[in-house]
């Protein structure tokens, strides 16, 4: 899948000022995005160097989009997802992933693909999760968050309808 496919796939997320609407931008990148990385850009696992530089320009070129603004966070805004592919990064930590916490993961992350793959001990393993944690890092710098925190996706429960 080329470049330009990747960016078609994922140009329908646009950037929002409040939290609630981050939030989605942010669900909507990693199941669009994240995936397409993982796929396409992320060619070993753990990813090499250029690969992860190959995502990254891609996913900022994502968040910078000519034309959409560009909309930090409020000061002190909260933001929370539900998104499955934190899910795995949530049980490694607690909830609230912190934009140190996720630079962490990233160096060690970065560690791995120059060889040293006993970094990533103890984090979630794949190509899946390496490019749910580029995204996330990405996306926090950008948007200004400094956390977010994970929440269970919620259930919908359907109850039976009355019988007539």
């Amino acid at each position: 899948m080329s470049t330009h496919d990747l960016t078609r796939l994922a140009s329908n997320v646009s950037p929002s000022t409040d939290a609630g609407s981050q939030a989605n931008e942010l669900d909507a990148l990693l199941e669009t995005a994240a995936t397409q990385i993982a796929g396409s850009l992320f060619r070993h696992d753990p990813p090499r160097s250029g690969e992860i530089e190959r995502a990254i320009d891609f996913i900022e070129e994502e968040l910078m989009r000519p034309g959409a603004p560009v909309a930090p966070a409020a000061h002190g805004a909260a933001l929370w997802s539900t998104a499955p592919a934190l899910q795995a990064w949530a049980a490694v930590s607690g909830p609230t992933l912190t934009v140190a916490l996720v630079e962490q993961w990233f160096q060690r992350l970065a560690l791995a693909a120059h060889g040293q793959t006993g970094a990533l001990q103890g984090l979630p393993p794949g190509r899946e999760a390496a490019a749910s944690l580029l995204v996330l890092r990405e996306f926090m710098h950008h948007r200004g968050h400094a956390a977010v925190t994970v929440a269970a996706a919620r259930k919908t429960l359907v109850a039976p309808s009355p019988s007539a």
